[in-house]
């Protein structure tokens, strides 16, 4: 997989898997973005997605654009494709340690700031955001439970 890539595997899909990572997930704030998160041992993950257990292990991640904040779609589409790209961009440490720890890790990251920020600040915050959920699968104790009968 390419370093600087966003693919359709690193997305979280689903309507069970957004609200078990809203009710069971961590939170943490980075202005302008709210983040929640939730980790979880491979196989648990990979047998949801119907995914091969030699498969590379990303995070899944799904950005969100508040329709109360900004009412025009054109301003959301804005903030969304900035927040990939500024995801796109920082996300190597988080693969990594996904990939040491053989984690999974689900991520929603919602912009909450009223105005439209610049670029530079989002990457920022999107970089200090990646650090600290690294950080934190680094520090992390999940057993990995290996199901090969």
């Amino acid at each position: 997989m390419k370093p600087y890539s966003f693919g359709k595997t690193e997305r979280l899909c689903g309507q069970e898997r957004v609200k078990r990572l809203y009710s069971e997930g961590r939170r943490m704030t980075v202005f302008p973005l709210r983040v929640t998160y939730r980790l979880e041992p491979r196989c648990s993950l990979a047998a949801n997605s119907g995914s091969d257990k030699s498969a590379p292990i990303l995070p899944q991640v799904l950005l969100w654009a508040p329709k109360s904040l900004f009412r025009h779609a054109t301003d959301r589409n804005r903030l969304r494709r900035q927040l990939r790209e500024a995801y796109r961009l920082s996300a190597q440490p988080l693969r990594q340690a996904c990939a040491e720890k053989t984690l999974c890790a689900e991520i929603a990251i919602n912009y909450m700031s009223k105005e439209k920020l610049p670029f530079e600040q989002i990457l920022s915050s999107m970089a200090a955001v990646v650090q600290r959920i690294a950080q934190q699968i680094q520090k992390s104790e999940i057993i990995n439970q290996n199901s090969d009968k």
